[in-house]
């Protein structure tokens, strides 16, 4: 052990030693002179007798003491004995221009083939003492470089090729890294750099527009959330998202749980050559991230960034709205025709003050010219003030991050801590989470066996602590604190007046005060998840081009949602309140036993994945190169998910009076009169699903020219009925490359760069709402007959499989000779077929309704990326375009919709053979007549049957208007730079599709509500039909008049629009800052979500929040500091 903590450098007695010295080094390579300088060392190896006794031992102790004693290991290069005629060479391969190491290189000597690792490290064995390596990489000069018999490490630094773009040369597929210059598929590689372009504590943000064919759903943005599609759909009900592989492995949790501060860089696979090794999982697409690991250096390097980011507070009151004076003119209006009567005639139905204030001067309680007064002081009342004083906040978040990382010989190593603080718009509401990260790499025999072991930490708090917040205020006239300062009541579930006269019944206090709620700690609400995932990854190079590796995920997720109501919460009170009653000597019951509610939903998530596989990777003489991947998979995954209630409950001594509560009997509530049982707050549920895979990937490549790929796929699962699983529905792949730029015919000083893809092959995508199997839930109440019964939720189905995908894709990269421009052009198609969807069954069968694979879609279109460097000296000027078309028609899809207004309220759940899944339909509207009323069509005359028409089958009565969802985005990236400054902005742009606006609506006036468009632009009077199409207010609402109206053709609006996404200036501080230890100093200063430039509607609707209240922009200010 004492040799051990030396670093290897002294051998224990009875150890043979051989050390080889390089005693001449020759570089053949036509480079300058200058460049030609290489540091040589020699170290020692180890070498075992045939009959040395305990040496087995021996490295079990090493490999043990430097799993637990890595730090003190100390680099320790040698050469290795294959035998009495092999020697093998070692080196490191980086580059001239900034020592970084260079992945992927190609070593080459006779027949043996090598590459190098992530820290340019490579390992090779040769026959003869002297001869030439030949080192190549895309990108670089080749070089040949010269060795002798007594050469032991060598250390070659390869000239850029300026003629060669520059770009990302290895890209990873989770299960390999392909060179990129070898790959047939749809690839895009998203670096840390690019990431760092958006400061947010969110991976989704960072990613929206990063690449041609990624569209996110911005509406969720606020939160971090949303979802993400790779060139559009192929599945109608299933899951839509990509799949996401972290390091390796498929990742089952939420984006939002990762730290967007460790990513190294991220995959992007979008075809079937690249994608279709994850099987029935890529039909969507893979999302490969790949978080931060060591790199080769001399010490260890410590970085540390933070970002401070602000926004105003949120406008909730950016709509249409009416004023206070124009609410109280409706409400008389409507109370005056009797709009109000049912509420008022039970007693304890909600109304509002004025409808109140109406009803006491109409029963003489109230003197007419007393409430006149009162009601004129409430016109003038305006609920914004108050509300954005107490209940908005302006956006503030936190990020911080830290991490060190560092390399030796034999060992590598990567640790980070985050911490991300927001603090939203809303009052009361928090978030939190924590990152912990820590990976190691471990190498023995030289680097012929490799350990990696990384292990992710991460723990998410979404708080929330005020229950009766109100999201907007219930009136525009609303206050919730007096001049006196004394918090006022809201209309809630009560009518004021009622809740005035139950002092006397000792029930609560049943007023709901939002500012109460707001001020004490008797309430919160949190959603806790905490994920831990270990990976373990053993990797052995059998020889020079065969390697096995075994590796091993284990991961558990935690979720835990409790929510506190204390006794002096709206909620607690107005629960036990419900349930009071009168016994039979007329004292006061609570059915609800006094004291707090506490809510628990907790669950827990189990993953494991097992993994083996075997990849050969050779260059035969010259022309002739082959890589085949063969490996097989199982996993498993459990979940566990359990609510319970609490009432009565005691916080201090953690007691429940459950066993007080009968929740078998119903009880009459106390307003109502209506009978209802005391919720059990309790529901569990688990399931557990098992796969089984086999997969295989070949690649062949013909004098770095032509190039052939395929791969070839098998999944199990228990989801699937036996016929599934007996039959052999293979999921694969074939690619073809063809380098025209190395032809001999291409003229050398035109293109750098020529190539033409082509792959076509099946991936899958996995509906685990359904089973093969006979599946039931158990009904929530008694049957007619007294009975518990059981509900069919799936009959069985033997048949049941996966949905399948069809992929095609056609591709062009193309780069100028200088490689400041390229450009690559893809065609792709993706057929979706086996789609789950339901399908009508004969009455005779019992079953309503089958849930199989009876559907199918077409998706198509075309990505394009240019990237241009514009400008490159002291003043540096760089661009991007991503553009990208996308289409979808349904093929196939059973169930027919009962009436045409069915098909366009609900454009998710019945979509037509076609067109595209997402469409919008709308009912053709000539304008209005002489009363306000809008004018429709029937049998091709004009109508206003509008219950007729509404009903209608006839699918020509109704016009299709578009796609509801871009089929046309792009992003437009610069960056400037100059003298440690730089500069950057993007615009996004989204076109092809429409939206329905907004307009008057005759249900939300009469039932209360205040955000009403386009009212002062309803028809009012005869001949303003002339001037407007909104139709006039008529009492009583005719729904029939009011739901044709609102999916009129008139209110659908183009929404293409440009939108400025966002801004980064930053400065380069390191030269300013004299700390010897210091190496860069970066300040950043960033604004995203800047608005939109241009829209083509002309009513300046947002049409990605055509409801008002878009997003504020957002101000970060951010430090990167790198020791």
């Amino acid at each position: 052990m004492r040799q051990f903590f030396r670093g290897g450098r002294e051998l224990p007695k009875g150890q043979s030693e051989r050390v080889n010295m390089l005693t001449s080094y020759q570089d053949l390579s036509s480079r300058p002179k200058e460049q030609s300088k290489y540091v040589l060392e020699c170290e020692r190896f180890l070498h075992y007798g045939r009959n040395d006794g305990g040496r087995v031992r021996q490295m079990l102790l090493i490999i043990f003491c430097v799993l637990f004693s890595c730090l003190l290991v100390s680099p320790a290069f040698g050469q290795e004995a294959k035998g009495l005629n092999q020697i093998v060479l070692r080196g490191v391969v980086s580059s001239v221009q900034d020592g970084k190491p260079i992945e992927g290189a190609s070593v080459s000597v006779d027949k043996k083939h090598a590459r190098t690792d992530r820290q340019g490290r490579f390992t090779i064995s040769v026959d003869k003492p002297t001869g030439l390596l030949t080192i190549k990489h895309i990108g670089y000069k080749e070089q040949r470089v010269a060795y002798e018999n007594t050469s032991t490490i060598l250390i070659i630094a390869l000239q850029a090729n300026e003629k060669q773009i520059e770009e990302v040369e290895v890209v990873s597929t989770g299960y390999q890294k392909i060179p990129k210059e070898r790959a047939t598929g749809s690839f895009v590689q998203i670096d840390n750099e690019q990431l760092n372009r958006r400061v947010s504590t969110s991976v989704i943000q960072r990613l929206d527009g990063m690449a041609p064919g990624i569209l996110t759903n911005l509406k969720q943005k606020q939160r971090g959330q949303g979802d993400i599609e790779i060139r559009g759909r192929s599945t109608l009900y299933s899951n839509s998202e990509p799949l996401i592989v972290l390091d390796n492995f498929p990742f089952e949790g939420k984006l939002e749980s990762l730290n967007p501060n460790d990513i190294e860089h991220i995959t992007i696979l979008k075809d079937a050559a690249a994608a279709s090794i994850w099987g029935v999982r890529a039909s969507n697409g893979v999302i490969v991230i790949t978080t931060k690991f060591a790199k080769q250096g001399k010490r260890p390097v410590i970085e540390f960034n933070t970002n401070l980011s602000f926004a105003g507070k949120r406008n909730v009151f950016d709509q249409p709205l009416l004023s206070s004076a124009q609410f109280v003119e409706v409400e008389q209006f409507l109370f005056d025709r009797g709009r109000y009567n049912a509420n008022l005639n039970t007693g304890w139905q909600p109304v509002s003050p004025v409808v109140e204030i109406l009803a006491r001067i109409k029963s003489k309680e109230l003197a007419e010219e007393e409430g006149a007064a009162l009601i004129s002081d409430i016109a003038k009342q305006d609920a914004k003030k108050q509300y954005n004083m107490y209940f908005n906040q302006p956006l503030f978040n936190q990020q911080y991050n830290t991490s060190a990382r560092g390399a030796t010989a034999n060992h590598d190593y990567f640790i980070s801590i985050g911490l991300d603080r927001n603090r939203p718009q809303i009052v009361g509401n928090s978030f939190e989470r924590w990152t912990m990260q820590a990976a190691n790499t471990f190498k023995f025999l030289g680097d012929r066996i490799t350990l990696a072991h990384r292990i992710l930490y991460s723990n998410r708090n979404d708080r929330q602590e005020a229950y009766a917040i109100p999201t907007a205020p219930r009136y525009p006239y609303s206050q919730y604190i007096n001049e006196s300062g004394e918090h006022l009541p809201e209309v809630s579930r009560l009518r004021l007046s009622y809740i005035d006269n139950l002092a006397e019944n000792r029930l609560l206090d049943w007023y709901m005060r939002p500012m109460d709620d707001l001020n004490n700690s008797d309430f919160y609400s949190s959603h806790r998840v905490a994920q831990i995932r270990n990976s373990l990854q053993l990797d052995g190079r059998l020889t020079d081009a065969l390697k096995a590796s075994v590796s091993y995920l284990y991961e558990e997720l935690y979720s835990d949602s409790p929510s506190y109501y204390g006794l002096q919460s709206y909620y607690t009170r107005n629960q036990i309140n419900s349930f009071s009653y009168l016994n039979a000597a007329g004292g006061l019951e609570y059915g609800i036993p006094l004291g707090a509610i506490k809510q628990v939903g907790r669950g827990k998530e189990r993953n494991q994945i097992g993994r083996f596989q075997i990849e050969y990777d050779n260059r035969f003489p010259e022309e002739h190169q082959l890589n085949v991947l063969v490996g097989t998979e199982i996993r498993e995954n459990t979940g566990w998910n359990a609510s319970y209630g609490l009432y009565g409950y005691d916080e201090e001594n953690q007691t429940s009076q459950n066993h007080l509560v009968n929740y078998v009997t119903p009880f009459k509530m106390w307003h109502s009169g209506q009978s209802s049982k005391i919720s059990t707050l309790t529901d569990q549920s688990s399931s557990t699903d098992r796969f089984v895979s086999y997969y295989s990937n070949l690649m062949y490549a013909y004098k770095d020219r032509y190039r052939l790929s395929g791969s070839l796929r098998r999944d199990g699962s228990n989801l699937f009925g036996v016929q599934t699983n007996q039959k052999f529905v293979p999921l694969w792949s074939i690619g073809a490359l063809w380098d025209l730029h190395k032809e001999i015919f291409f003229p050398e000083d035109l293109l750098s760069k020529l190539q033409l893809r082509a792959s076509y092959g099946y991936n899958g995508n996995l509906n685990r709402s359904v089973s093969g199997y006979l599946t039931a839930r158990q009904g929530t109440s008694i049957s007619m007959y007294g009975q518990p019964y059981y509900e069919i939720v799936n009959p069985p189905n033997p048949a049941l499989r996966w949905e399948r995908v069809r992929n095609v894709n056609i591709g062009l990269d193309v780069a100028s000779r200088s490689g400041r421009v390229s450009a690559t052009i893809e065609y792709w198609q993706k057929r979706g077929l086996d789609l789950i969807a339901k399908r009508p069954t004969p009455t005779q069968t019992g079953v309503a309704g089958f849930t199989g694979n009876t559907a199918s879609l077409l998706s198509k279109g075309v990505d394009m990326a240019l990237t241009t460097q514009n400008l490159n000296g002291p003043f540096i000027w760089s661009s991007q375009l991503f553009l990208s078309k996308v289409t979808n028609r349904v093929l196939a899809y059973h169930v027919v919709p009962a009436t045409n207004f069915v098909i366009m309220s609900n454009i998710n759940d019945y979509p037509q053979i076609d067109y595209p899944h997402f469409s919008l339909y709308a009912f053709p509207m000539k304008g209005l007549d002489d009363t306000g009323s809008p004018i429709g069509y029937l049998g091709g005359q004009e109508n206003n049957d509008y219950r007729a028409i509404k009903n209608s089958q006839d699918l020509s009565e109704m016009s299709y208007m578009g796609s509801s969802t871009p089929t046309l985005h792009g992003t437009l990236w610069n960056r400037f730079g100059y003298a440690g400054f730089e500069l950057s902005f993007s615009l996004r742009w989204y076109a092809g599709h429409y939206f329905r606006r907004n307009s008057l609506d005759n249900a939300a006036v009469y039932n209360g509500s205040y955000t009403i468009w386009d009212y002062e632009k309803r028809w009012q009077s005869p001949g303003d039909e002339q001037f407007t199409n909104v139709p006039s207010l008529v009492y009583p609402n005719n729904l029939n008049r009011s739901d044709f109206y609102k999916y009129a053709d008139l209110l659908i609006e183009p929404a293409a629009h440009v939108r400025l996404q966002d801004l980064q200036l930053s400065y380069d501080a390191s030269s300013l800052i004299k700390v010897k230890s210091l190496n860069r100093a970066r300040l950043i200063f960033s604004a995203s979500d800047l608005g939109i430039l241009w829209t083509k509607n002309n009513k300046s609707i947002d049409p990605q929040f055509i409801n008002g209240n878009p997003i504020r922009t957002t101000y970060s200010l951010g430090i990167q500091l790198t020791l």
